[in-house]
């Protein structure tokens, strides 16, 4: 890929060599992580093992690694790799954290909006038939969407473990035991 053509990429951008050294890079990567001489120069310390053993020519696999960004913090990506031969390769790196994070402000979200369907303990109110069929949808969807972000954890669990980011699936765990907690008990005040 052309120096030009590298640098309009609206995503990070590495073409690499054969030993990971970096050749060339996108705008956007240049302004997301530090300049390095070689790719594992970007790469969270435990995720070095990781770049080593996944990302090498003839490789077309996807790998979840921690990249340093220019601030020298970690970040989740996804990267993606295409060889044209043993000698050039080409990655983008795609943030994953973003989706973390929407599904916590998910999960928040609907636990925000349960708690403001549940009725007061002191009041007890006759709801009517519509509030109930409504009531009744909620909360269907919302244990839908539970097993469905557990569905998720039995998969990304051994990626979290993995990435060293255990805290992060038990936090979402945790949440969804809350979740589900105050579901059983806006159903039993019914």
């Amino acid at each position: 890929m052309s120096i030009a053509a590298a640098s309009c990429l609206p995503v990070p951008y590495f073409q690499i060599d054969g030993s990971l050294r970096i050749l060339n890079r996108s705008a956007i990567a240049d302004s997301q992580f530090p300049a390095a001489v070689y790719l594992h120069d970007i790469v969270d310390e435990e995720s070095l093992t990781k770049l080593t053993q996944l990302v090498k020519p003839l490789q077309d696999t996807r790998v979840e690694i921690n990249l340093l960004s220019t601030d020298n913090l970690p970040a989740l990506y996804e990267l993606y790799q295409c060889w044209e031969d043993k000698e050039t390769g080409h990655v983008v790196a795609i943030r994953q954290q973003s989706r973390i994070h929407a599904l916590q402000q998910s999960m928040e979200q609907l636990r925000e909006g349960l708690q403001k369907e549940a009725p007061s303990p002191n009041k007890v109110t006759q709801l009517s038939p519509e509030a109930g069929r409504k009531q009744a949808k909620l909360h269907i969807d919302a244990a839908s969407a539970l097993e469905t972000i557990d569905d998720l954890m039995i998969i990304l669990r051994a990626d979290f473990i993995e990435l060293g980011r255990t805290p992060y699936s038990d936090i979402i765990t945790e949440k969804v035991n809350e979740l589900r907690d105050l579901l059983r008990q806006l159903k039993e005040m019914k």
